[in-house]
């Protein structure tokens, strides 16, 4: 692991092990890039009443099954740790965990447009920001906040299923591959320009949890190649996004979620 010296870009997530699966490649090896992790403390998708709104809308099934790959995930880490194995060989992290071993501090971020946030990145001197499956969404005011740009890894290949679930609507609306893009934000929701973007097939019998897990390993990756280039002091490359094939989704319903496992794939 490189020496902890600070760096210019400020990272936004939640508290997903998912998550932490996509930033584990960043914070393990980029260290020196990252300067702070901004920690959602707004709902998350194993409290009582996330479930239970999650439930109204798509089924118990849906909401239990959510609840539980997030928890497999974090029972995965705990047994990784329990076995010793080294970070460099791990595959499976929890958010807290990961910052602790990398060493990188945390800050809860309850509200990312408040005055409180705008301070703390002129404290931290961040140039760049970066949301990595983070639950709030960035006003223009605090997009602007930073010189090198605020960037988003969505998993969806945009233009396609903007909004929420995205790796979900992929296989419910029947498309041969899911992926992931990491784009420029934009005060449009997931309309900013591409960065970057990385697929992977979608296969008879998939299984949400094991594709949302696919495309967070993907985005790990785009994210390492992220940091090197804002380390340079110049922001990436972008192309705009085509406005053929663009769809945007609210989170899933009891017939769309019929509609996914009428199509043979499983939630967990």
């Amino acid at each position: 692991m490189r020496e902890a010296v600070g760096g210019p870009t400020l990272v936004l997530t939640s508290g997903s092990p998912y998550a932490a699966v996509a930033l584990a490649p960043l914070l393990l090896t980029r260290r020196e890039h990252v300067a702070r992790l901004g920690l959602s403390v707004r709902r998350g998708p194993g409290r009582p009443q996330t479930l239970r709104r999650v439930a109204r809308r798509a089924g118990w099934r849906y909401a239990a099954a959510r609840s539980w790959s997030q928890a497999l995930l974090a029972l995965l880490a705990a047994a990784e740790r329990t076995a010793g194995r080294p970070p460099a060989e791990r595959r499976f992290w929890t958010i807290d965990e990961l910052a602790r071993v990398a060493g990188v501090p945390v800050q809860p971020v309850a509200d990312v447009n408040s005055p409180a946030f705008h301070a703390l990145l002129a404290q931290t001197g961040a140039a760049a920001l970066v949301a990595v499956y983070f639950d709030q969404i960035l006003a223009p005011a605090t997009l602007q906040r930073v010189p090198l740009g605020c960037y988003n890894v969505h998993p969806s290949l945009l233009p396609r299923h903007r909004g929420t679930s995205p790796v979900f609507w992929a296989m419910a609306c029947g498309d041969t591959v899911a992926g992931v893009t990491l784009h420029r934000m934009a005060p449009a929701v997931d309309a900013g320009p591409i960065v970057a973007a990385s697929a992977t097939g979608l296969r008879p019998g998939d299984a949400l949890s094991a594709v949302y897990l696919r495309c967070s390993r993907l985005a790990g990756v785009l994210l390492v190649r992220l940091a090197d280039q804002l380390a340079n002091g110049t922001a990436p490359p972008t192309r705009p996004q085509p406005s053929e094939g663009a769809s945007f989704h609210h989170a899933p319903t009891r017939e769309a979620v019929r509609a996914f496992l009428a199509r043979g794939y499983r939630l967990v």
